[in-house]
């Protein structure tokens, strides 16, 4: 459910079509106290933890410039995710921020699946112009926390890349604030990190973007502080997200340095509107000329993504790519 607020602007955008997978895999259950995750290109991410499975971010339309929303495409490719993977529904879907390349699917994604949408105001502004009805769209801040199957996920306000410009932060309160172009203008709305604990120790820092910690964006946040306060006798084994839109090794150690993982996967590399459906390009991957040493000077391991549907489980452990390549075949990667 949504309480109102206020607004900004996001970016650009371009389209894509494609076969329908050929196989169906039966639905695998996940081990106690692991969780799998998809990798679907950009940030979204499907999660799966117990019987219960679960969007991080949604963007599978490809709209020229955010204009036309949702698309009948984008929906086709969530359909043929779900077969691929053997799933039937999904149960919830957190979108980070509500850019379009990060949640302009969020309630199409929500109307077609029955996933219940977690989010700014902004982001359940943008679910009910897809016509999710309110109580479908439930409106989460700093320091809430999401269950999600055995697991929880502790929300964390965090900064958007550029926040002195498109990153500054500003929100939408109605439907009317948007002035019919949801999809094409809407503010990033607040950007929302979450820490996934699980029951045996696994850990995972969710982060779909990212400036220093102590960036001024007209928030009023303290993000260091918000950051130090979710993390204060705690650690995330794995970093998932935009690591390398860190702009020093500075901005990265503040990071590092609240968080303690053990792994990072960078994401949000593959551009604004990737055709997965074509497969990734490994050429593509760039990242600051620090990053590297920064994460070996503390002997963490950094996780590179190899291919669009890429599976991991994430275990006590730590995070292990699979080998099962299934959703990668259905695809023809």
């Amino acid at each position: 459910m949504r309480t109102p607020r206020s607004l900004l602007l996001s970016l650009l955008a371009i389209g894509c079509a494609g076969e329908p997978p050929s196989a169906k895999p039966s639905m695998e259950r996940i081990p106690s106290g692991e969780a799998r995750l998809t990798w679907l290109g950009v940030t979204t991410w499907l999660v799966e933890i117990d019987d219960e499975a679960w969007l991080w971010d949604a963007f599978f339309s490809r709209p020229i410039y955010g204009v036309e929303g949702s698309t009948d495409a984008g929906m086709d490719l969530l359909d043929d995710i779900l077969q691929a993977t053997g799933r039937s529904r999904i149960d919830g879907i957190f979108v980070g921020h509500s850019h379009f390349d990060h949640g302009v699917d969020a309630g199409a994604a929500a109307l077609r699946t029955g996933a219940q949408v977690y989010g700014t105001v902004t982001t359940c502004v943008l679910a009910e112009s897809q016509g999710l009805p309110a109580d479908r769209c439930t409106e989460v801040m700093d320091g809430d926390t999401v269950a999600m199957g055995s697991a929880t996920l502790t929300l964390v306000r965090t900064p958007h890349a550029d926040a002195e410009q498109f990153g500054r932060h500003a929100e939408w309160e109605t439907e009317a604030d948007a002035g019919g172009q949801a999809a094409s203008a809407a503010p990033h709305g607040g950007v929302l990190a979450g820490l996934l604990e699980l029951p045996g120790g696994a850990s995972l820092f969710y982060q779909n973007t990212l400036d220093s910690l102590d960036v001024d964006d007209g928030s009023g946040q303290d993000y260091a502080q918000n950051l130090a306060r979710a993390f204060t006798d705690r650690s995330a084994m794995v970093w998932l997200g935009a690591a390398q839109f860190a702009d020093s090794s500075e901005s990265l150690t503040q990071y590092l340095d609240a968080l303690q993982p053990r792994q990072v996967i960078p994401a949000h590399w593959d551009g604004l509107t990737p055709d997965v459906r074509a497969g990734l390009e490994p050429s593509q991957y760039a990242e600051p000329d620090f990053f590297q040493s920064v994460l070996a000077a503390r002997d963490i391991e950094l996780v590179q993504t190899a291919q669009y549907f890429q599976r991991f489980q994430l275990t006590a452990a730590g995070v292990v790519a699979l080998d099962d390549t299934s959703v990668q075949r259905a695809f023809g990667l």
